[in-house]
């Protein structure tokens, strides 16, 4: 049986860096197949925060992502079982992409603590991901592109 508590993956990114990346595929296990199928994340919204500390995460808040950075995409398995269970191609939604701009990362270079949350069609809110979110300093800064 698969766990319920979250998975612990640790992030690292440089300081002002656009930051994109697949950040977890979501499967359960099916109880009736004693198998692992894909969670379908349709409907979901995300939300993450990034603290300086676990004790007081309010107090130490460093940046909040809001539902319009995370997108859903669909993995080979996820494919596979929307042709088995005869669904529609893309129908299963089981990865979870995030977007950050560069200058949402301007934050001090550091060691902090992030989770990551979704709330489903029906409103129940999940704790997905939680782990270590580590800044590391840059030496690039005042240069405009054009």
């Amino acid at each position: 049986m698969l766990s319920r508590l979250p998975q612990q993956i640790d992030i690292e990114v440089y300081r002002g860096d656009t930051f994109s990346k697949r950040l977890f595929v979501g499967v359960e296990e099916d109880e009736d197949t004693e198998t692992s199928i894909p969670i379908n994340f349709t409907g979901h919204q995300f939300a993450m925060s990034v603290s300086e500390s676990l004790t007081d995460p309010l107090n130490s808040l460093i940046f909040e992502l809001l539902p319009d950075k995370f997108f859903l995409g669909q993995t080979q398995d996820a494919i596979d079982y929307d042709v088995q269970e005869g669904n529609p191609p893309g129908t299963t939604k089981d990865e979870v992409h995030i977007y950050v701009e560069h200058t949402t990362m301007r934050v001090p270079s550091g060691e902090y603590v992030y989770d990551l949350e979704s709330r489903d069609p029906s409103g129940d809110i999940r704790t997905r991901l939680v782990g270590s979110f580590t800044v590391y300093p840059d030496v690039t800064r005042k240069i405009e592109y054009s």
